[in-house]
């Protein structure tokens, strides 16, 4: 008879939490956030996470000088975002991507990301921040003139506000 291991009572099994979301971003588009991730693969503890349920999103907006990182502040859930079924968010390959809006001129915007397993547990804590800006306005004189197999764009440029830099346009259709 052989055996290994310390003497003691026995130990329950550790839970399998999982780790925070991966690659998370959070932009300002216009006159909304939107918060990307994506969705953790493994548990703390280094193992496959195979459990996973969903990413509790919860926001806080303040205006300079509310904020209290040490204060009991009431984070209110705005999305309770499931791996099968993401609405209200997108879900684009790996990625999930969800809009929120209601942040004032000047306020930052707070937001926590948790996965969840199927048992309830969460996972770490991911915190997001940023300022709400002006947003730019749109470009004006917007006209199209069609040719064959291609339509040619045409714009007067956006007004910038003071500070900032036009990137470039973002062109749907």
């Amino acid at each position: 008879l052989a055996g290994c291991g310390n003497k003691g009572p026995v130990r329950p099994r550790q839970k399998m939490l999982p780790e925070a979301v991966k690659a998370a971003k959070l932009l300002q588009r216009g006159a909304e956030f939107q918060l990307q991730w994506k969705m953790p693969q493994r548990n703390q503890d280094g193992s496959t996470l195979s459990n996973l349920n969903a990413v509790q999103v919860s926001r806080l907006f303040s205006s300079k000088g509310e904020f209290c990182a040490e204060c009991p502040d009431p984070w209110p859930r705005i999305a309770l975002v499931h791996t099968e079924l993401p609405a209200p968010a997108q879900h684009i390959g790996d990625l999930f991507l969800l809009s929120d809006q209601g942040a004032k001129l000047g306020q930052t915007a707070r937001y926590r990301l948790q996965a969840i397993n199927h048992q309830g547990d969460l996972g770490l804590l991911l915190t997001l921040k940023q300022r709400f800006r002006k947003p730019v306005s749109a470009p004006k004189g917007l006209s199209a003139l069609a040719h064959d197999k291609s339509v040619e764009l045409h714009w007067q440029p956006a007004a910038i506000p003071a500070g900032a830099a036009l990137v470039g346009y973002q062109i749907y259709r």
